[in-house]
């Protein structure tokens, strides 16, 4: 079971490079982005399909793009490229990597693990980017109530 202390690690690391945020309104990745960004954290959104800025940020087709190093990373891509992209977060020096649960494979998580990264993997990340308001708050009252909360 993933440690509350890992996920404390990982909202310390800034900038936190968002990979998968979506083009498109309303999708996960662009809400978990727009959530980080607007609860004050520093991130970076990575998107090999757009060329463009999103919320006004420069997007990175990939980790390696980005001028400056981070340490932190969140894979919300679906899972079928998560492999590939932890392989990168490896090569690239990531630390600090939360797998989005539905991204998450189990070879990635072993990659990870395998190469030293605080990996958080079968939790919501929503649940952890305090404040946390909404349904997402009331899910992890939930998992609290019932012991299932990283402790």
């Amino acid at each position: 079971m993933v440690k509350a202390e890992t996920i404390n690690t990982f909202f310390k690391s800034s900038p936190i490079a968002v990979i998968g945020v979506s083009r498109k309104k309303n999708h996960f990745g662009d809400v978990v982005y727009e959530t980080m960004k607007q609860k004050g954290l520093k991130v970076i959104p990575i998107n090999p399909n757009t060329d463009k800025t999103l919320g006004g940020d420069v997007c990175y087709p990939n980790l390696k793009s980005i001028p400056n190093k981070v340490e932190s990373a969140v894979i919300l891509t679906a899972w079928k490229h998560t492999d590939e992209i932890v392989k990168e977060a490896v090569e690239y020096g990531i630390k600090n990597l939360w797998i989005q649960q539905k991204s998450d494979t189990k070879t990635a998580i072993e990659l990870a693990e395998k190469n030293n990264i605080n990996v958080v993997h079968h939790q919501c990340i929503m649940m952890f980017t305090e404040p946390v308001s909404g349904f997402h708050k009331f899910h992890k009252g939930v998992k609290k109530l019932f012991g299932s909360l990283p402790k």
